[in-house]
């Protein structure tokens, strides 16, 4: 017992984090939800509304659905995390037991999978993307672009391999930077587009009713906002006040994931396509094309560190995992 470090355990493990040991005021916890929330997903999810109905309705739609499911869910782990320093599996052990949990856990671990390989492969093709718009070429090779895609990875398994210090630390820097790159790209979509060109895009294959439309896109976004109820949890635990813990929440995965998912509703609506970085560059010109393709990218990361982050947590909690060491825990997951 020598080597124990009851800091190191509560960030790494099971222990519940102590209020003179937690990382994350209200701005750090903002970035960090803002560097969870803005990434690829977004454009996809906002791309996928545009099927149903147009820039406005979309708009709001994304708000509610953000909204209702955001606030349900801050109120539960958020707050009971904060408090007592817990992450959301272990919290919700209390009323779903252990097998409940263990289910829960296995369900989680499937969709973040998923997710990180996508955002590992929209890291490889903006990087392709950027790489080919330097040397003059069409497009990169397969091989290239699966080269980055690894390096996505492993770059994201060292983040969260470091833990939440590194993680604020890169999102305090990142996340600033996407919300100025967000602007810019709407920005761009208006001048290059119109804004009466924006709004007045029909959807390509609506329901009859448009007040089907407008709950079909309500429910979208608020399945997306309960999907962030294991990164509630494993965030909350590290924030100093109550007060950080929720409102960071309505921030990050509520006002800048509404703007991000307005801006992909926008482009698919009026570029037809759901690929960021197919639109960007053509759009933006090299330069800005490039840089916003870029902290694209490395949004990518911040947002598939966090997910593995909080995962990690959780499979730390099972019997079979519990002394297997974080790298080792990090490595497996990625």
């Amino acid at each position: 017992m020598a080597n124990f470090n009851a800091n190191q355990e509560s960030q790494f493990g099971l222990l519940p984090i102590l209020k003179g040991e937690r990382q994350y005021n209200i701005f750090d916890n903002s970035c960090v939800n803002v560097g969870l929330a803005i990434a690829s997903w977004c454009f996809m999810i906002g791309a996928s509304m545009a099927t149903f109905a147009g820039f406005w309705t979309c708009l709001w739609g994304t708000l509610a659905g953000n909204m209702i499911s955001v606030l349900v869910m801050t109120w539960m782990p958020c707050l009971s995390s904060s408090k007592y320093g817990i992450d959301g599996y272990s919290g919700c052990i209390s009323f779903m037991g252990v097998k409940g949990k263990n289910f829960i856990l296995g369900c989680v671990a499937i969709f973040i999978v998923g997710w990180v390989i996508v955002l590992s492969t929209m890291f490889g093709r903006s990087i392709s993307n950027i790489t080919a718009a330097f040397v003059h070429a069409d497009s990169m090779s397969y091989t290239f672009t699966t080269i980055m895609s690894i390096i996505c990875v492993f770059i994201m398994f060292l983040v969260v391999w470091k833990g939440p210090v590194v993680i604020k630390k890169f999102n305090n820097i990142v996340a600033p930077m996407m919300i100025v790159v967000i602007i810019m790209l709407s920005i761009v979509l208006t001048v290059n587009i119109g804004w009466e060109n924006i709004v007045a895009a029909e959807p390509t294959a609506p329901y009859p009713s448009k007040w089907v439309n407008f709950l079909v896109i309500v429910e979208l976004n608020f399945g997306a906002g309960l999907s962030w109820w294991p990164e509630m949890g494993g965030l909350s635990r590290l924030c100093k006040t109550s007060r950080a813990a929720y409102w960071a929440n309505l921030v990050g995965l509520v006002l800048a994931a509404t703007i991000a998912t307005a801006v992909g509703t926008a482009a698919c609506l009026t570029l037809g396509t759901d690929d960021p970085t197919t639109w960007m560059l053509k759009l933006s010109g090299v330069t800005l094309g490039v840089l916003a393709l870029l902290f694209i990218a490395i949004a990518n990361i911040t947002s598939a560190a966090t997910d593995t982050y909080a995962l990690c947590l959780g499979l730390k909690g099972t019997k079979l995992l519990q002394k297997v060491s974080w790298g080792k825990l990090s490595a497996y997951s990625v």
